[in-house]
């Protein structure tokens, strides 16, 4: 199941992807209080990355997926601005 689809930005490229308000309910819940957690992605040719997904605190609580593991990801990826990006949830069997 698709969660999360996007044409990269500048900023996505060279700090942190901004992900949609809406798309959180697709993610993990975050525990009370917790504004950050490590998000587990496996891409298309089965390499595991450690995302950390954050929510801003105050008012304006957009979530992004922070520097790190992002930063290399695009790196690895030679992604540009104007590429899009989608995230896919796997349905448990059980």
């Amino acid at each position: 199941m698709k969660i999360f689809s996007k044409k990269l930005t500048k900023t996505d490229v060279e700090n942190r992807l901004c992900i949609k308000s809406k798309s959180l309910d697709f993610f993990p819940a975050f525990e009370g209080g917790q504004h950050a957690q490590v998000l587990r992605v496996e891409d298309e040719e089965g390499k595991e990355w450690r995302f950390r997904l954050i929510i801003r605190r105050g008012r304006y609580r957009k979530p992004v997926l922070s520097v790190a593991d992002w930063l290399q990801f695009i790196k690895s990826k030679q992604l540009e601005s104007g590429f899009k990006v989608q995230l896919f949830k796997e349905e448990d069997e059980a």
